[in-house]
C-alpha cells in the first residue's frame, strides 16, 4: 500500500513534545479517549521528528496509557503508523498501553500492536507478518495488491470470509450479506486505484447488556487503500465541465448539483456532494462501466443496521467523512438516495448527521463498520 501518504498528507504541529530518555524518543499521551484527533497528533508528531531529525531513525515509544479506543479504524490507524515507522523508515517502535474494551473494539486483543511492547527484533518482525496476514480464532486480516482482486480472485476471498464467518453464531443471511459488502468494497479499491487493500474483521462474541436480557456479539469490518486517488475523485472527473457525457441521469446530478451548491459551506462541501454522488443508482466514475454503474452496498448496510442492535459506520476519503444511517438509506421510487429525511437527493442536502469534517486527511479510502446483534438460540 501507499503507506507513506497518510504521513504525507497529515502535516502539522504537534501538541505533545518529545521526551529524550536513554536513546529513545517518548510519545507521552494524556487523552483517555483515543480517537481521530489522537491519531491527527501522532501523525504531527512523527513529521515534525523527521522534518527535525532528518535520516536518524531512533526507537520511538508511545506511552498511551489507560484508554479507550473510539473504534475499530481508529486502532487499525495506530497498527498501520506503526507499520510506516518500522517497515519505511526503520525505526524500532514500543507501543505500551491499558486498553478499556467495548463491543466494537473487541479485536484490539488480536491487534499486531500487543507485540510491541518488549521491542524485541522478533516481535517486530512477528508484527509485520501479523500486520499482513492472519487468520486466527476471531480475527481474519489481509492485505490485497491489486493482482489479488482480480475479478476472478473475488470469488476466494469472498469464500474465505464466509468461511471465517461461519465458524460464529452468526444468522446465514448476515454472513451473506456482510461477505457481499466485503467484495463490493474491494472490488470498488480495485476499479479505481492501483493500490493494495487492507481488509480486517474480528467477531466480538459473549457481551451482555445491563437492564437487557440474552447476549450480543459484535462484528466489525475496516477496509482501507491509500491512494492520490479519492473516493469522489472519478465521479468528481465525470461531471467536470469538460464532460460531455449526457446520459439522462447524469443530466440530472448535474441540475442537482445547481441546487446544493447553494448550501455548500463549512459543514457541506462539493466533496460531501459527489460522495454522496458515488452512492447513486446507474451513476459510476468508472469510464469503462458507461451507464450500468451504481452500488448495493447502502441497500447491504441498510438491511444489516436495521437487524443491528446497535451500529456505527462511516467512510472517510480526503478530510470529509460520510456516515451511514440506515433510516437515511431509502432509495425512492426513482432509485435516488437522498441521505436525508426527505429522500430527496436532488432537491434536498443530506442530513446534518451525515456529513462532517474528520480530524485527518485520509489519502485513499476507509471504511468502518460495527454491527452489533443479539445472539439467537
Amino acid at each position: 500500500m501507499n503507506e507513506n501518504l497518510l504521513l504525507q498528507y497529515n502535516q502539522g504541529i504537534s501538541k505533545v513534545k518529545p521526551i529524550f530518555k536513554n536513546g529513545c524518543i517518548i510519545y507521552k499521551n494524556n487523552n483517555n479517549l483515543f480517537d481521530g484527533t489522537t491519531i491527527q497528533d501522532i501523525l504531527f508528531f512523527i513529521n515534525n521528528l523527521h522534518n527535525k531529525y532528518n535520516r536518524l531513525n531512533v526507537p520511538i515509544s508511545f506511552e498511551l496509557g489507560e484508554i479507550t479506543f473510539k473504534d475499530k479504524l481508529t486502532y487499525i490507524f495506530l497498527e498501520i503508523i506503526c507499520f510506516i515507522l518500522i517497515k519505511n523508515y526503520r525505526h524500532k517502535v514500543y507501543v505500551n498501553f491499558k486498553v478499556n474494551k467495548i463491543i466494537v473494539t473487541n479485536g484490539i486483543s488480536s491487534s499486531p500492536l500487543l507485540l510491541l511492547g518488549s521491542g524485541r527484533k522478533e516481535h517486530i518482525e512477528k508484527f509485520i507478518k501479523k500486520y499482513e496476514f492472519d487468520i486466527y480464532h476471531h480475527h481474519y486480516r489481509r492485505v490485497l495488491t491489486p493482482e489479488d482482486m482480480k475479478n476472478e480472485k473475488l470469488s476466494i476471498i469472498m469464500d474465505d470470509s464466509v468461511y471465517f464467518l461461519n465458524f460464529f453464531d452468526i444468522d446465514s443471511q448476515c454472513i451473506d450479506e456482510i461477505s457481499e459488502v466485503i467484495i463490493e468494497l474491494i472490488g470498488n479499491v480495485s476499479e479505481h486505484t492501483f493500490s493494495n487493500c487492507l481488509i480486517d474483521i474480528d467477531i466480538a462474541p459473549n457481551y451482555t447488556k445491563q437492564d437487557e436480557e440474552g447476549t450480543f456479539y459484535g462484528i466489525n469490518l475496516v477496509i482501507v487503500n491509500f491512494s492520490e486517488c479519492l473516493f469522489n475523485s472519478l465521479i468528481k472527473e465525470r461531471f467536470s465541465p469538460k464532460s460531455s457525457f449526457d446520459y439522462e441521469r447524469y443530466k440530472k446530478v448535474k441540475v442537482a448539483y445547481t441546487i446544493h451548491k447553494d448550501y455548500f459551506g463549512d459543514n457541506y462541501t462539493e466533496d460531501d456532494f459527489f460522495n454522496i454522488v458515488a452512492f447513486q443508482h446507474k451513476i459510476s466514475g468508472n469510464i469503462n462501466k458507461n451507464i450500468t454503474g451504481g452500488t448495493g452496498l447502502t441497500k447491504l448496510i441498510c438491511s444489516l443496521e436495521k437487524r443491528s442492535d446497535a451500529h456505527n459506520c462511516y467512510l472517510i476519503s480526503g478530510e470529509r467523512a460520510l456516515w451511514f444511517l440506515h433510516e437515511l438509506l431509502e432509495y425512492n421510487q426513482d432509485n435516488w438516495i437522498g441521505f436525508n429525511k426527505e429522500k430527496d437527493f436532488l432537491h434536498h442536502p443530506p442530513d446534518s448527521d451525515v456529513v462532517n469534517y474528520d480530524m485527518i486527511f485520509m489519502p485513499g479510502t476507509a471504511y468502518n463498520l460495527n454491527f452489533v446483534m443479539k445472539r439467537r438460540y
